[in-house]
């Protein structure tokens, strides 16, 4: 049984950048799916072939010995790209100093969290999945590991846009908050074949109520509705509709907004998911 330690708030900068192939023998990696009571063992080399689960959680295991981003980094950036519709987290060797050090690693690798021993999965995964103060940082790390083309601007505008959606309804004011111009804001993402910044305001509302929905499964979606700015719960049900194609009984149970964030961009930019 595993814990989590979390990580801190990942770099601007996506570590997961193109990767030449090379052929490697097949390694071990450690995959949670609903009701994440357990991890099992996978080949890393059946992820790419076989969709996984909506929810899933991937562990991928680091080595004993230092803690080095650049023995496992060019590995997890393949990982990642396979299958971005996961939430990769590490498996420490231990639960000693070993996961303390990766945990500072972490977020330079796209690594949500670092599995250590002594709790189940399911316990030790949602409190810290569910967490949302670094959700900017970390949508904008995965959008470029799916080859999204975002410049430093582009990528501020996505960052502010999903830190401050659970805070304001409307997507002119949380930009004017954060001293961004509406218009600047639509003409960067015209010119860059985006969808324009109302739709990923929508996403990142949507994906806010997700998460909540997830943190507590047994919570009321008119709680999270109003919560949100929402006026009803019926309101909520067709934003997620709208945005993942889902209903709030098919987040429920599940962990991480990468699925769900990946499901919006192969309707939004399919250029940009796999």
């Amino acid at each position: 049984m595993h814990a989590l330690v979390p990580a801190p708030p990942p770099p601007r900068a996506c570590p997961a950048g193109p990767h030449a192939a090379r052929a490697e023998a097949p390694r071990t990696v450690w995959m949670a799916v609903p009701p994440y009571h357990a991890l099992q063992p996978v080949s890393d080399a059946s992820l790419a072939a076989h969709p996984v689960r909506p929810g899933t959680v991937l562990a991928v295991p680091l080595p004993p010995g230092p803690a080095t981003p650049d023995r496992v980094g060019g590995w997890v950036a393949r990982l990642r790209a396979a299958v971005p519709d996961a939430t990769w987290v590490a498996l420490a060797p231990d639960g000693g100093g070993d996961a303390v050090a990766w945990a500072q690693h972490a977020p330079s690798l796209g690594l949500r969290a670092v599995l250590v021993r002594g709790r189940r999965p399911d316990l030790a995964l949602r409190p810290l999945l569910c967490q949302t103060n670094r959700l900017g940082d970390e949508v904008v790390g995965w959008l470029e590991g799916c080859g999204v083309p975002l410049s430093p601007n582009l990528a501020h505008m996505v960052g502010v846009i999903f830190s401050g959606a659970a805070g304001h309804a409307g997507l002119g004011p949380l930009l004017r908050a954060r001293g961004v111009s509406e218009h600047g804001a639509r003409e960067r993402f015209r010119k860059k074949g985006l969808p324009l910044p109302k739709r990923w305001h929508q996403a990142a509302r949507a994906l806010h109520a997700a998460v909540a929905l997830q943190r507590d499964p047994a919570c009321k979606v008119l709680e999270v509705a109003l919560a949100l700015g929402y006026s009803s719960d019926s309101a909520l049900s067709r934003q997620l509709q709208q945005a993942f194609g889902v209903r709030p009984v098919q987040v429920r149970g599940t962990l991480g907004w990468e699925w769900l964030l990946h499901r919006w961009l192969r309707r939004a930019h399919p250029a940009g998911a796999s």
